[in-house]
């Protein structure tokens, strides 16, 4: 493990992008509902501790939502 976790922060990442990008409420549930799992599944795996999970989603969500505005306002 490390500190953030990569794989929650990519699941939440994308989790961002999606919801963020569609219309679709259900298909936002789903992606957020695996990057969940995927973010359970390093503790259950004991890879990681739960603050570093948390930690990898915020940082994962934040940054998805940094890049976002910055495109916004370049383009």
């Amino acid at each position: 493990g490390g500190l953030p976790s990569g794989h929650a922060a990519v699941a939440f990442a994308i989790a961002t992008i999606v919801t963020l990008s569609t219309q679709d409420p259900i298909a936002s549930l789903l992606t957020i509902a695996l990057a969940v799992m995927v973010s359970h599944s390093r503790l259950l795996l004991k890879i990681h501790t739960t603050r570093e999970v948390v930690l990898g989603a915020a940082m994962g969500t934040a940054l998805t939502l940094a890049v976002l505005l910055l495109f916004k306002m370049v383009g």
